[in-house]
């Protein structure tokens, strides 16, 4: 049976201490599409076409943009769902990196959560947020997934993985968002206890998370 996972990240400039990647897993293609629809209903419960805003566009829900209540609001929703969660997440270390090297690190989060969801699932369609540049880096970063699912088959029986990337809009990326979002509040409640509420709510959905160093970064890049 096919699963249909989404991937995006948080934090991902030098000054905000960690950077988080999410990859939340569901069961069916439509799936993703109804719970966005639920959480725009429960969100904007006047609003007759939940599908576009006032404008005319296509809603997002970006999790940095909502206020508290919102974020209760969305996280409550999606507790209800069957969704699982793989994340990762890497702090950074205060010093200026280029490009490249934050894009290393990022590529790095991605395989820990592929890892991690391939422990649970043998088939997986996954769809990865575009980035800025994502043409110059989508081939080689697909090989390397690609790479590491086959070298996951080989020791545990058979895995198949097909990858894509998507534009922020689409839903299932949305929620990712979310979901890293979530996971990178709960990783700075120190800052402020309120920064976990989102956290709290879609806990029991999250299967694990781990910890990229830069040295596992660095070693990975090939």
């Amino acid at each position: 049976m096919t699963h249909f996972a989404y991937v995006d990240e948080s934090g991902t400039k030098d000054d905000q201490e960690v950077m988080t990647v999410a990859l939340v897993v569901m069961e069916g293609a439509a799936t993703a599409a109804a719970v966005q629809k639920h959480m725009l209903a429960v969100l904007h419960p006047k609003h007759k076409n939940k599908n576009q805003n006032r404008s005319g566009a296509k809603p997002k829900l970006h999790f940095t943009d909502m206020k508290m209540p919102q974020v209760r609001a969305c996280g409550k929703v999606l507790a209800a769902y069957p969704i699982n969660c793989f994340s990762s997440h890497y702090y950074h270390d205060g010093k200026a990196k280029s490009h490249e090297e934050r894009h290393s690190i990022y590529v790095s989060l991605v395989e820990e959560c592929l890892k991690q969801a391939l422990a649970f699932y043998n088939d997986i369609e996954i769809t990865i947020a575009q980035q800025g540049d994502w043409q110059t880096y989508s081939a080689e970063m697909t090989k390397k997934l690609k790479k590491l699912a086959a070298e996951l088959g080989k020791r545990h029986g058979f895995k198949r993985v097909k990858i894509k990337y998507s534009s922020a809009v689409k839903p299932g990326i949305q929620i990712a968002d979310y979901y890293a979002g979530a996971v990178r509040g709960n990783l700075l409640r120190h800052k402020n206890e309120d920064l976990s509420a989102a956290f709290n709510q879609i806990e029991r959905q999250v299967r694990e998370t781990s910890q990229i160093t830069l040295e596992v970064a660095a070693k990975r890049k090939g």
